[in-house]
Formats: C-alpha cells, structure tokens, sequence
C-alpha cells in the first residue's frame, strides 16, 4: 500500500485547486478502505469522495466515514469534519489541518 498526498490546502471557490483535492483525497480514502477490510475484516461506507456536488452532503457523508474508520481502528470518535462555512478562510484552514492530521494518525495505524 502507497500513501497517497493529497494537497488538502485548496480553496473552495477554485475548481482548478479543487479538483487537486478531490481526486487524489478519493485515491487514498479507497486505499484506506481496502487495507481496513484487510486487516479488520469489516467494510467502510462507500461513497464517491471525488465530487463535492453538495458541499453539504459531502461533508455529512465525509464525516460519517472518517467516524467508522476512527471507532473501527480504535482511535475514538474522530474531529467533527462536518460543513463549513466554505468563505470563512480561519474554518476552512481549521478544517483543512483537522482532515489532514486524521489522515496522517489513520495511515500511521494502518500502515500506509
């Protein structure tokens, strides 16, 4: 398994920086899935990570992943990752660290 970098440091009002999120964020939510059925034997929602669409839904759903992943490798509940408001530079950066640390905490214990 690779750990794929994803530039979590994307403006929401920038499809271009988007779009650098999006795709390689999905990549490694799949690689995270695939490793947690491996070693736990249990499946993790899944849900297309590539395409905000609804930026509410996608962040009701996101968070909804990130706390079975977190409850399933034993780190507890994870940080709430739920909407935002996106023009809000000081939330989106909160958000942006928060989602970032998660991902680096669940790779380290999963091995990826």
């Amino acid at each position: 398994m690779v750990n794929i970098y994803f530039n979590n440091e994307f403006d929401f009002n920038d499809q271009n920086s988007i779009s650098s999120f999006l795709g390689p964020h999905a990549i490694e939510h799949s690689s995270i899935n695939k490793r947690i059925a491996s070693l736990y034997n249990v499946s993790i929602m899944s849900i297309p990570l590539f395409d905000f669409g609804d930026y509410e839904s996608w962040f009701s759903y996101h968070t909804i992943i990130h706390r079975q992943i977190s409850l399933i490798i034993g780190i507890g509940d994870a940080p709430s990752l739920n909407m935002i408001d996106i023009n809000d530079r000081i939330q989106v950066e909160e958000w942006q660290q928060n989602h970032q640390n998660l991902h680096q905490q669940i790779s380290r214990i999963i091995g990826i």
